[in-house]
């Protein structure tokens, strides 16, 4: 990654199973949950923050074909 005066540029990488941080965010959550999509082994720490702008959130993934398993 790169930071800029107005922006950031970031290089593609290869993620690795990990436990994310959602900082008590719901846009991160939601953000690292699309990236645990195409990602095995990523966990997200707090999800339900998403309670705050859509509590539904995780069960809109699985009505999709995502695997959701709660901690």
């Amino acid at each position: 990654m790169e930071e800029f005066k107005d922006g950031l540029k970031v290089y593609p990488g290869n993620p690795k199973p990990t436990l994310l941080n959602t900082h008590d965010d719901h846009r991160v959550a939601m953000s690292l949950a699309l990236i645990g999509s195409r990602v095995g082994g990523i966990q997200i720490n707090d999800p339900g923050c998403v309670s705050k702008t859509c509590p539904q959130y995780f069960a809109l993934l699985e009505s999709l074909g995502l695997n959701i398993i709660q901690y």
